[in-house]
């Protein structure tokens, strides 16, 4: 599945539909071994522009068409990962929203926004020295605002990695939308 939702946006950047964005979740578990399993990878075709309006832009970086809009279900010892991307012809791009947590107990999250690059590393060694552009460190709730993203790849996390009760899931009600112009 993932190298499908690789191959459609390839395709689509080699189609010239710098318009369009790919959302792209991928949930990180652990399997019996204590191994990160990825389970999932899709591509939203309904994000798809091959005629950009001009002015000001705003996509939800998490699908708002879903059975529960801006709900997500993280269960402890994972990462959810939304990973979005900015064109080169979007500009003054910036990611922005809220975050709260309304149940599992200790009712605590963490999200973050990093660069693929940063990703990549962050993945290996989470505690390790990166260079993170979000990090709202363990909170029930939050706000973000990162302005002047520059072109390329991004993730948005929401890690329920700290949960000392491995039972715990936490559920997040959340709106963080991609902001540009053209």
């Amino acid at each position: 599945m993932k190298k499908i939702c690789l191959i459609v946006t390839l395709v689509l950047a080699i189609l010239g539909l710098n318009g369009c964005q790919s959302q792209t979740v991928i949930i990180e578990p652990k399997d019996t071994n204590n191994q990160i399993v990825t389970q999932t990878a899709t591509l939203n075709s309904s994000m798809i522009t091959t005629t950009p309006s001009t002015g000001p832009q705003s996509l939800p970086i998490i699908d708002s068409t879903a059975a529960t809009p801006n709900y997500i279900s993280i269960p402890a010892e994972t990462n959810q990962n939304y990973t979005f991307n900015i064109a080169a012809n979007m500009k003054g791009a910036s990611v922005s929203g809220y975050f709260f947590c309304t149940g599992g107990a200790p009712n605590l999250i963490e999200v973050y926004l990093m660069d693929d690059a940063t990703y990549t590393k962050w993945k290996t060694n989470p505690g390790g020295q990166s260079t993170i552009l979000y990090d709202s460190e363990e909170m029930s709730s939050g706000q973000i605002n990162q302005t002047n993203m520059l072109r390329g790849t991004y993730h948005l996390i929401f890690s329920n990695k700290a949960s000392a009760d491995l039972s715990a899931v936490q559920e997040v009600v959340t709106s963080i939308s991609l902001n540009w112009t053209y």
